[in-house]
């Protein structure tokens, strides 16, 4: 008995703390007074209606003030002497303006002298000053401070449900939950007496009285400034929100009803092909497995008196009895990726892993569908795809059929719920027996970067200071001359110092901070695609607006592809062994290492970017070169 007495103590001493310190706020006649006043509000009218009664002459006070401010904005606008606005510009200009401009040159000068007489000289001698190091220890105190900062809140959010019990405790103790609780059934009670004689309106407004005469009374004008700019900013902050879940929405609904089975995506380079590929892939997934949870869903509706909870634990019954649940399931929960792709990586964000690795291999030659097992809701990314298939487009490489094939027949294997999105350069490019496939052509017209409006005005005193700052370094940092007299060309930066002063160290923490805070601005970018749908033959069928959210492609801090990975080389040749569909790995990182690439089969790699050919071709084209320098040695005997 003692032992779990002591068990329960040590696990909920916690609770009997909150007690004991609630006792010691206790106090029964506080709680007799709160029921008291409670029962004389209701008869005496609502709080926020009695205390606009009350205050009813700072209210008056508050609406002459504002009436004051608008009559003198008025009478500006109306009384407006452009003669004397024109006189006050022109004294300006010749008095006032050349003075300034006569400061600022002198400004420039002694800047001009100083840079050539200190700054210009290499210095070498490495040295921190004292004052700096106060100050880079000070700041490295902050971030100890933020971190156990952090670190409190994290103990705090671990502990929400003992704090949060432990507060309504002492709360009921002392009296004000009890007040807070009657003041809100108060607040009920005259919201339902106020709808029922048709007077909510009267209601509201006596709140929002309530809030302003408290505001003008108790708070600062500072601080109704910074209130007002926080308020704003948080409305800024939901409508630029709303503008990117409008833009997601809007990409969905186009991937699903717009664009076919086969699309090919094309332009100029560099104007985001692979970016456009990528988003378009994901809208897709994100449709594929809501149609997959409805799908779910109808099935489980049919069986309202069944626990697919327990179903899906046996996996035997799973198959046997409720095979259609089952085969959706799997493609919902049990595959690692619903997306494959080549040649880059593709993260899937709703399944927490990158997606599969695609072999350029397995679309070469004519594989049987026993090899190429594709199945329903399946996702193909092939970006670059005109260098991948004009390094190998020849017989003697691909066989008959060649890569062609896999479009013509890919229908067939994904049934209705796939998609094919292919990355290439110039629709005339594209091979006639790719092009017939195709149902859709999507052509990159102009791409713009845009920002939410209302945000905009918030970020932009963050992007002019850093730039200032950045400008700023550079100077102090970083010496350029010209090569010659007459030329505007310049040489290398030469570093004009190495001593690291407290200016200098002031400036770096100042642009690092603002830094994050301009990157955390730059969430809210977003792309917009202008776009034509064009048919097999070039004539448009639609123009189209596709919006791409910069926030969107991000998962885990990493960019969910990398289209300039290819730069990146591996060192030996390609050797794996054939996989079927099922058995392909994922990626590790969204840029893949080169210990990756080399498991996938892809000549435009191995010869464009990093030298290697295929073993058998090597030796063919060898034999070829043996056999006609044996031809031409013969020729030449004859000849002679």
């Amino acid at each position: 008995m003692k032992a779990k007495l002591f068990k329960w103590l040590k696990t909920y001493y916690w609770f009997l703390l909150s007690i004991i310190i609630g006792f010691a706020f206790f106090n029964i006649a506080n709680h007799f007074t709160i029921i008291r006043n409670f029962l004389f509000n209701i008869d005496n009218g609502m709080y926020f209606q009695r205390y606009v009664e009350s205050n009813s002459n700072i209210l008056q006070r508050i609406l002459l003030r504002l009436g004051f401010y608008w009559n003198q904005v008025e009478t500006f606008i109306i009384e407006i002497n452009w003669k004397i606005i024109g006189k006050k510009l022109l004294r300006f200009m010749l008095v006032d303006f050349m003075n300034v401009l006569n400061i600022a040159i002198n400004l420039i000068v002694i800047l001009f002298l100083l840079n050539r007489i200190y700054l210009s000289k290499v210095n070498f001698e490495a040295k921190t000053t004292k004052s700096a190091k106060l100050m880079i220890k000070f700041v490295l105190y902050l971030v100890k401070l933020k971190k156990l900062w952090f670190k409190t809140l994290c103990i705090l959010k671990k502990n929400n449900k003992k704090i949060k019990i432990s507060l309504i405790i002492i709360g009921f103790m002392h009296g004000i939950l009890l007040s807070l609780l009657l003041e809100i059934l108060l607040f009920i009670f005259y919201y339902i007496i106020a709808a029922i004689k048709l007077q909510l309106h009267i209601f509201i407004l006596s709140i929002i009285q309530s809030g302003i005469i408290f505001i003008y009374i108790y708070v600062p004008v500072w601080m109704q400034v910074i209130i007002l700019l926080v308020t704003f900013f948080f409305i800024a902050k939901a409508r630029a929100n709303r503008v990117l879940d409008k833009n997601l929405d809007s990409l969905k609904v186009i991937e699903k009803h717009e664009l076919a089975f086969i699309n090919i995506i094309f332009g100029p380079p560099g104007v985001g092909k692979t970016r456009l590929l990528v988003n378009l892939v994901l809208a897709c997934n994100e449709n594929f497995i809501n149609r997959l949870e409805e799908l779910l869903k109808e099935i489980e509706i049919e069986y309202p008196g069944i626990n697919y909870g327990e179903v899906i634990e046996d996996t035997y019954r799973h198959i046997k009895e409720y095979p259609k649940h089952y085969y959706y399931f799997r493609l919902l929960h049990e595959k690692k990726s619903n997306i494959a792709s080549a040649p880059f990586g593709i993260i899937d964000p709703y399944a927490d892993e990158l997606s599969v690795r695609l072999d350029f291999d397995y679309i070469r030659p004519n594989k049987f569908a026993d090899v190429v097992p594709l199945e329903e809701f399946k996702i193909l990314a092939l970006s670059e795809l005109d260098k991948e298939y004009n390094s190998h487009y020849s017989k003697k490489e691909v066989g008959e059929d060649g890569t062609h094939l896999f479009f013509g027949t890919a229908s067939h294997w994904m049934k209705r719920n796939g998609k094919v999105y292919v990355d290439y350069q110039q629709p005339t490019q594209v091979p006639l027996n790719i092009r017939g496939n195709a149902e859709s052509f999507i052509r990159i017209k102009d791409v713009k970067m845009k920002y939410p409006t209302m945000l905009k005005l918030y970020r932009l005193p963050w992007k002019l200071l850093y730039k200032l700052l950045y400008n700023v370094i550079d100077l102090y940092e970083n010496f350029q001359e010209r090569l010659g007299k007459w030329t505007r060309r310049t040489g290398k930066k030469i570093r004009k110092r190495y001593d690291y002063n407290f200016l200098y160290g002031f400036f770096r923490y100042s642009i690092y901070f603002v830094n994050k805070v301009k990157k955390y601005f730059d969430k809210w970018n977003y792309i917009v695609f202008s776009v034509n749908l064009e048919d097999v033959e070039g004539e448009v069928i639609k123009e189209l607006t596709l919006k791409i959210n910069n926030q969107d492609e991000y998962w885990n801090e990493q960019r969910l592809y990398d289209s300039t990975f290819l730069s990146k080389g591996y060192d030996d040749k390609y050797k794996a062994s054939k996989k079927k569909w099922k058995d392909l790995d994922s990626w590790s990182s969204v840029t893949p290492k080169s210990k990756e690439l080399k498991e996938i089969h892809s000549r435009f790699i191995n010869k464009a970017f990093f030298g290697f050919e295929d073993v058998s071709n090597t030796q063919e084209e060898n034999n070829v070169k043996q056999a006609n320098t044996a031809t031409e040695n013969e020729f030449k005997e004859l000849k002679f």
